[in-house]
Formats: structure tokens, C-alpha cells, sequence
């Protein structure tokens, strides 16, 4: 991610790759921004996967990152699906407490929907890498084929179930330390990043059924999500 760089900006023109200690948390990051396609470039010069220490990237361009992994050291993707209309709905309320958009998103969720700010099958975009222009069937045969071949299904609705499924195939364990299970009790149950409340809204109701015509490729793709998380129910 990018929080190494930001905990010691000066990090960020070494050429080689140094570990950077949060002095607040103990927790452990690299001198590599991979938040960004420059980052990226770097990260791959410096063969970044190869790193014995490690254990996660993060970052919002999939294809890209995919190119720091190869037969040795490989990477295995991990999401926490929720309901697209429900993400919809949240995004809505997010970004009307920012400033910036307030004004533009509209006073009603309504009026989000038929904005040009409302989300459009952003899932099947991401994982298909078109986050432009109409979608097809390709594109959503491809993004289920990466779920499929490359990811570790998680979901919102049951949250606890999927940590412990990404818990036991990477191998965390926080047992026996207090910092760890704190965290991870409220990351799980009450302070997620970005948690904002929000009314909930019924299925019948106009505002539901608006989002759900702006992301009808992503509700499929939820429900293929739904179907892999019972079928990897397997592998642990």
C-alpha cells in the first residue's frame, strides 16, 4: 500500500527495499507505493513479491499488481463481497459527508441514482479491467472466471466465518496477543475503515430498485460469489 512511503517519504527514493515500522503500531510496511501504476513499476523493478517478509499488497489496480507474481512467487487474491445495491447505498452516504461532492450526488438517494456519480457494475468492471463503456457477457464471464481461479470469497454477511476462512489459508493467527484480537474485534464489529450509518432501505422501494438497474452484471456476480463461498466451504 501506500503507508510506508507516508510514514518516511524519504523511503520512497531507495533503490533497494527497506522495511518501514508504524512507531505507533508495531505494524510493518514497505518502502513501495503500490497504490499507484508508478508504485507498481517500481515494485516489480525491485521484485517486490520475491520479499520474504511479504505477506500482503494492496492495491486498486488488479492486472497490473498480477504482474509482480509469477510461478515461484505467487499471490492469491482475497475479498469480503457485500450486496451491490447495499455498497451502493453506503457509497451514497459517504460521499455526501465529503465536501467535495455534497452538493453533486443530490439531498436523497433518489436523486444519487440518477446521477452521474451513481455506481455502475464497478465489481465486474474492476475484475474484467473495463472501467469504461458498456459491459458484456465477455466481460462478465472473465470477471467471474477470476473469482473462480484466483480468489478467496469472503462475505459481509458473514464476516466472522470469512476471516476465519482467510485466517486459516494465509496463516494468521493473533492467538495470544491482545493488540491483535482488539483489532480484530473492532475492524469485525464496530470500526471498520470508512463505516458510516445510514438508513437502510427496503427492496420494494424506488431508491432499491433504481441501483439495482444501474448494476445488474454485479448482483449476478454477487450471487456467483454467494455460490463459490459455499463451495470453497471445502477447502476449510
Amino acid at each position: 500500500s501506500e503507508v510506508g512511503i507516508t510514514l518516511d517519504p524519504n523511503a520512497a527514493a531507495s533503490e533497494e527495499l527497506t522495511v518501514i515500522t508504524d512507531p505507533n503500531t508495531g505494524a510493518k510496511f514497505m518502502n513501495v507505493d503500490t497504490t499507484t501504476l508508478q508504485g507498481l513499476e517500481r515494485a516489480q523493478a525491485t521484485n517486490l513479491a520475491k520479499y520474504p517478509l511479504v505477506d500482503l499488497i494492496v492495491s486498486p489496480y488488479l492486472f497490473e499488481c498480477a504482474q509482480l507474481f509469477n510461478f515461484i512467487n505467487r499471490g492469491r487474491m482475497f475479498t469480503l463481497f457485500r450486496h451491490p445495491v447495499e455498497r451502493a447505498v453506503s457509497m451514497y452516504y459517504y460521499i455526501k459527508n465529503d465536501p467535495t461532492f455534497n452538493q453533486q450526488v443530490g439531498d436523497t438517494l433518489e436523486r444519487y441514482a440518477k446521477s452521474e456519480f451513481v455506481e455502475n457494475n464497478w465489481m465486474t468492471r474492476f475484475l474484467s479491467n473495463k472501467m469504461g463503456g458498456e459491459l458484456t457477457p465477455d466481460d462478465e464471464a472473465i470477471a467471474k472466471e477470476v473469482l473462480r481461479t484466483k480468489c478467496i470469497i469472503g462475505l459481509l454477511k458473514k464476516k466472522d466465518e470469512s476471516l476465519r476462512r482467510f485466517a486459516s489459508y494465509f496463516g494468521w493467527d493473533s492467538s495470544g496477543s491482545s493488540r491483535s484480537e482488539d483489532c480484530q474485534e473492532r475492524l469485525l464489529s464496530w470500526s471498520w475503515s470508512a463505516k458510516n450509518k445510514h438508513p437502510i432501505i427496503e427492496k420494494q422501494s424506488e431508491a432499491w430498485k433504481l441501483l439495482e438497474e444501474h448494476n445488474t452484471f454485479d448482483i449476478r456476480l454477487y450471487e456467483y460469489a454467494e455460490k463459490l463461498f459455499e463451495y470453497q466451504e471445502a477447502i476449510f
